[in-house]
């Protein structure tokens, strides 16, 4: 067990007075943080900000290990005087050709960027290593698809309507509207290819009660026969209390055909296994949101739509002909650099020690 101090976060935030207390006190030898925001968690300041500040005026080494390609103000103060107030001696990028070339773009030196890779990515590697049919076979049927089914094009969405009115008023979507577009591409197909889908419904696992019934509400319309008003299509709903899954999130990627969602890490995870995935984000506000933050998007690695009606057509392009329709998205992640070798970590620990030597 190594030794810790707990900084519990005031309703203040964490003051700079404070910090420099507790690392004069401590006399650390590097000081390693993530990428929190301004105004993140509730408060002005994150303590990793404070600590890169007052890292710099102690003259100790400081490390940023970034975990999103979006960096945007991570680094900057309230002010516009207060540009990179908070930036470190470096930051550990997430890759050499995407990352990196974000944070230059965005005027960050180019000397203390080093890339390293994700560490939280590196079990992908070895999950996609490890990957077989039999794991496929056996996912497939904790996922509750029946045996008869197991044979189909299996799809699963990743949803979550936890904020329904605040991701309306900032994105001008959400995701009950993802829903709906998944259900109309796959509707318009022709009854043959209709008959050869499944579909994995999976909700947040912080999703409200009432939230779940409107959701299983939906799965009981879209599975119902045809002769009792519904869709008469397969469905399984993955709820995170009636139907808890053993699997990992990040092997649901490798167990089915295609995962949809509209800005899921899940997306990036399975675009760094080589899997086929769709970002839906219909009626997509750019003017009140941010710029699109999922990577896979910005670099065309992952097929993707910003309207309603370009969404429904979307499925059923990709649902219609996937061998065909997915071929130039293949083609562009493997080409790209946009993968993972399970290193990172290691890449990361080398440098911290070239730090603190």
């Amino acid at each position: 067990k190594f030794p810790y101090i707990k900084i519990a976060d005031e309703p203040s935030g964490v003051t700079l007075s404070r910090m420099e207390k507790i690392l004069d006190e401590i006399e650390p030898d590097i000081i390693i943080g993530g990428t929190s925001p301004p105004g993140s968690r509730g408060i002005s300041v994150a303590p990793e900000q404070l600590a890169f500040q007052v890292a710099r005026t102690r003259r100790i080494p400081s490390l940023s290990v970034i975990d999103y390609w979006l960096v945007q103000n991570r680094y900057d103060g309230h002010r516009e005087s207060e540009r990179f107030k908070y930036l470190p001696n470096k930051i550990a990028a997430l890759d050499e050709g995407h990352s990196k070339r974000e944070m230059v773009e965005q005027g960050i030196p180019e000397e203390i960027i080093v890339p390293t890779g994700n560490p939280q990515h590196d079990h992908l590697h070895t999950l996609k290593a490890g990957w077989s049919s039999e794991k496929t076979a056996m996912a497939k049927k904790e996922i509750g698809v029946p045996e008869k089914h197991r044979g189909k094009y299996l799809i699963a969405l990743f949803s979550s309507v936890r904020d329904d009115m605040l991701d309306r008023d900032r994105d001008g979507y959400w995701d009950l509207q993802v829903i709906d577009a998944v259900m109309r591409g796959i509707m318009a197909l022709p009854e043959d290819r209709k008959s050869e889908i499944f579909l994995a419904m999976k909700n947040h696992p912080g999703e409200k009660p009432s939230v779940l019934e409107v959701f299983s509400s939906l799965v009981n319309s879209y599975s119902a026969p045809k002769s009792e008003g519904g869709y008469g299509l397969p469905v399984a709903f993955l709820d995170s209390g009636a139907h808890r899954l053993s699997i990992h999130p990040d092997e649901m990627p490798l167990a089915v055909d295609l995962s949809i969602a509209p800005r899921s890490n899940l997306l990036i995870a399975g675009t760094l296994m080589d899997r086929d995935c769709i970002s839906l984000q219909p009626e997509r506000n750019f003017e009140t949101g941010c710029p699109d933050p999922l990577i896979t998007n910005r670099l065309d690695l992952t097929p993707h739509a910003y309207t309603t009606k370009e969404a429904i057509e979307l499925i059923a392009g990709a649902i219609g002909n996937p061998d065909s329709f997915f071929i130039p998205y293949r083609e562009r992640r493997r080409n790209s650099g946009f993968n993972v070798d399970g290193k990172a970590t290691e890449r990361v620990i080398s440098l911290i020690e070239e730090m603190v030597r």
